[in-house]
């Protein structure tokens, strides 16, 4: 397809964004099917930008009228020899100003206010319908929770930037550190204290054992 702004009108071979869709409105078919319009219209624009600066015969100072298949490839050649001219490193001379008042002026009359007789072609819109659908299976899902990061503000940047001085604790030392501390507490209890029970002490994960009582009269279960 060729691809048009909304100054032109749509047909099955023209396709041109579909008007009145709000930028803050929800993901849709049609809202994807802009978006792409608007990335593929952008790349066009700039491409032809660089090859109307080299090449004049894409001017507007041609003032040549001539078919879309001539003009593709009048286009397809330029980019051919464009990309030759770059592999040589030949460098591009600039417009002068009249040139660029010409593309200027093209542009505007090209770009004047939008017709109320636009998107009226029936086999455009059923064309374009049908590129909205496929475009919209062919995507890419993107998860749900995969929305856009937040910018960090300066003081959280700070704060991520400084190492973490935590010590690194590994499951033996806990071991021994809840060994010892219960053990202590064992001796310091009273030898008639019946409310306490043994502890449970990490040895090596995933097993777990139980300390043997420390007191005699301890009733043990059988």
């Amino acid at each position: 397809w060729l691809i048009g702004g909304p100054y032109y009108s749509l047909k099955p071979y023209l396709m041109t964004p579909i008007p009145k869709i709000p930028k803050k409105s929800p993901v849709s078919p049609e809202k994807y099917y802009n978006s792409m319009h608007s990335q593929v219209h952008s790349a066009a624009t700039d491409t032809l930008k660089h090859l109307k600066t080299r090449w004049k015969c894409l001017q507007a100072t041609c003032n040549k009228q001539f078919d879309p298949a001539t003009v593709s490839m009048m286009i397809v050649a330029c980019c051919i020899l464009h990309n030759m001219c770059n592999r040589r490193g030949l460098t591009i001379t600039p417009m002068t100003q009249t040139e660029e008042r010409l593309e200027v002026m093209k542009q505007k009359v090209a770009n004047g206010p939008i017709s109320k007789k636009l998107n009226t072609d029936e086999n455009g819109l059923r064309v374009r319908a049908e590129l909205v659908q496929r475009l919209w299976n062919e995507r890419s899902l993107v998860p749900e929770n995969s929305g856009p990061k937040k910018r960090m503000s300066k003081k959280d940047r700070l704060l991520d930037r400084q190492p973490n001085h935590t010590p690194n604790i590994s499951q033996e030392q806990v071991s021994i550190q809840l060994s010892s501390s219960s053990t202590q507490q064992s001796h310091l209890a009273p030898p008639d204290d019946a409310s306490k029970r043994p502890r449970i002490v990490m040895n090596q994960a995933p097993t777990y054992s139980l300390m043997q009582p420390v007191w005699g009269h301890y009733p043990q279960h059988h």
